[in-house]
Formats: structure tokens, C-alpha cells, sequence
């Protein structure tokens, strides 16, 4: 079969006005360590069940993907002036188990309101500046919209955001500092089990807080996605 390619990745997700303009990025660019982790990752999911992974084990996990950082991850994208987008470039994945990819907002722009329906997640700030405002179900409130905000922070470089199933389930993340952020997601999305759920947030009162679905194709989301072909990274260490 034939293999995909950065570079013709590249000039195919470019757009006509030529406001795109990506870095040519192979599988020798990749970092040791990152390459290292996605063996490790590899491995050690392959004993677990990915939907009851146990605290102890998302944690082995999220402290090694946070001792990642920019000299690992070759960026694959280099904003144009005046351009406002948020790239996804999905570097690795393990069908049904976990995917790593490394998401790039420009300043001034946010990934809306979403869940992570039992999911781990691990966010990595690489460089640049993000806010990220968390929420959970709010169980006791009448209703399934209802959420309780449970967590708002800063991160910049070397400091990162957990997801967990019983916690921190829907958050926004609004970009201060054009940014890089390497994130493992424990399952990955899947359409029909586990889709990508966005949200608009309303304020009713006092520490009332409900949220109604927005459909997808409603949803102003400048953002370009960027696939690495995982056969190109067989030969891990």
C-alpha cells in the first residue's frame, strides 16, 4: 500500500490562498523519546482494559508523557501572520486503546466546551500559554445539563491537565500564547461509542450552571487536522 507522507500531506491540506504552510516533518524527526514512549505506552495498555484503567496506571503514564517536551515533538505547523486556526496533528495511534496527538491554537482562539466521556487524558503544555476551565455532571442537580465547575488554571511549559472519568469530564481551553499541547487520550474517541460531545455553557444563577448541546456542523471551529501515517513508525525501539 502506499505510504503518506508529511510532505504530501502537506500539499494537499494547504489552502488555495496559501495561508498554510507546514514544516516538513519525517519519522527521523520524531524525538527518541517520544518514539521510546510510544513503545512503553504501547506495551503497557496491551495488559489493560483502556475503559477501567485503574489511577495508579493512568498516573505511570502521565508522568511519562509529561517528561516530554518541545526538543521531543517536531512541530509540524508554523502560523502565518494575521492567521487564527488550531492544528491537529494526530501523531500516533493504537485503534480502541489510545492516540497521541499534538494540538497548536494560535493565540486568541479555544477549543469549545467538550467532553471526554470515560476517558484519561493527559495534556502537555510544550510551549506558549493556555486557560483551561473544567466542569463535571452535577449529579445532585435536577436535570443532566446541570454541571459544577471543579478546576480553572494557567499552564504554560512543562506543566499539564488531567482528565479522568470521575473528574474534570468537560473543559474548555482558551489559548493566551500561541501554544503546542502533546495530549494522550485513554480510549480514543470512537463516533458510534464514545463521540466528541461540544457544549454551550449558561449561567442561571449562583453557582448554577447548565449546558445544551451544540450540533458540530453549528460549530465555529477554525481548525485544520493532520494525520501521520503509523505504518512510517513501525520500527519503534
Amino acid at each position: 500500500s502506499t505510504q503518506s507522507t508529511w510532505e504530501d500531506q502537506a500539499s494537499t491540506s494547504s489552502s488555495s490562498d496559501g495561508q498554510d504552510e507546514f514544516a516538513s516533518v519525517t519519522p527521523e524527526k520524531l524525538g527518541m523519546a517520544l518514539r521510546n514512549f510510544i513503545d512503553f505506552a504501547t506495551k503497557f495498555l496491551s495488559t489493560k482494559d483502556p475503559l477501567r484503567l485503574s489511577r495508579a496506571d493512568f498516573e505511570v503514564l502521565r508522568k511519562k508523557i509529561m517528561s516530554l517536551n518541545l526538543a521531543d515533538v517536531q512541530r509540524p505547523v508554523r502560523h502565518r501572520r494575521g492567521q487564527s486556526v488550531v492544528y491537529f496533528t494526530d501523531i500516533w495511534e493504537q485503534p480502541g486503546v489510545f492516540t497521541i496527538t499534538m494540538i497548536e491554537p494560535k493565540a486568541g482562539r479555544s477549543l469549545p466546551l467538550h467532553d471526554h466521556t470515560g476517558m484519561h487524558v493527559c495534556h502537555n503544555v510544550l510551549y506558549g500559554q493556555v486557560e483551561v476551565k473544567s466542569y463535571d455532571w452535577d449529579n445532585a442537580a435536577e436535570g443532566v445539563s446541570s454541571v459544577r465547575a471543579t478546576d480553572v488554571g494557567v499552564y504554560g511549559p512543562g506543566e499539564g491537565v488531567v482528565v479522568e472519568p470521575e473528574r474534570n469530564q468537560l473543559h474548555e481551553v482558551i489559548c493566551h500564547k500561541d501554544a503546542g499541547i502533546l495530549d494522550i487520550t485513554i480510549p480514543p474517541y470512537d463516533r458510534a461509542t464514545r463521540p466528541c460531545t461540544w457544549f454551550e455553557l449558561r449561567e442561571l444563577g449562583p453557582a448554577r450552571l447548565e449546558v445544551s448541546k451544540v450540533r458540530e456542523d453549528d460549530l465555529f471551529f477554525p481548525c485544520r487536522s493532520r494525520r501521520f501515517d503509523a505504518q512510517s513508525l513501525e520500527s519503534l525501539p
